[in-house]
């Protein structure tokens, strides 16, 4: 297969895989920012536990990012301002939740695997900010209004 027909390809199906990648990059985060917001004090707690000052305000800001922030990018509102705050977002969580530099032994390579799958998350949100939301967005919706 050429890099002509792949480049083809790729242009004829961009908005519909701006909108899969949005969607894919949502899936994780919408389901645990959710959990996060039903367990309010429970996360705010888990926080306070990782030496975190002032972990309700923290906890507001995670539970704002990771569920309303990935709401945005799932619907593909506010997308270039929203996927940098995500990238924000993703770097605190895996070196707060992933710290696989001071696990133990038994720990390590999940730990590693699990901060490596933020970074790759991150990645996703880079080229999301770049590419924008494809038109099968609400940024698209607008953008047309206007």
């Amino acid at each position: 297969m050429s890099l002509t027909l792949l480049e083809g390809l790729a242009e004829r199906n961009r908005d519909g895989v701006l909108l899969l990648s949005r969607i894919l990059l949502a899936a994780i985060f919408v389901q645990s920012g959710f959990g996060k917001l039903m367990g309010f004090e429970g996360f705010a707690a888990s926080l306070a536990a990782k030496g975190l000052p002032l972990p309700l305000l923290w906890a507001v800001a995670a539970v704002a990012a990771e569920f309303g922030g990935s709401l945005l990018i799932l619907f593909g509102l506010g997308t270039r301002l929203i996927a940098p705050l995500m990238v924000v977002f993703v770097a605190f969580a895996a070196v707060l939740g992933h710290p696989f530099w001071a696990a133990d032994p038994d720990h390590y390579q999940a730990q590693y695997t699990n901060f490596m799958k933020n970074i790759a998350i991150i990645s996703g949100y880079l080229a999301l900010f770049v590419a924008g939301p494809g038109a099968i967005s609400l940024d698209g919706w607008l953008r047309r209004r206007g």
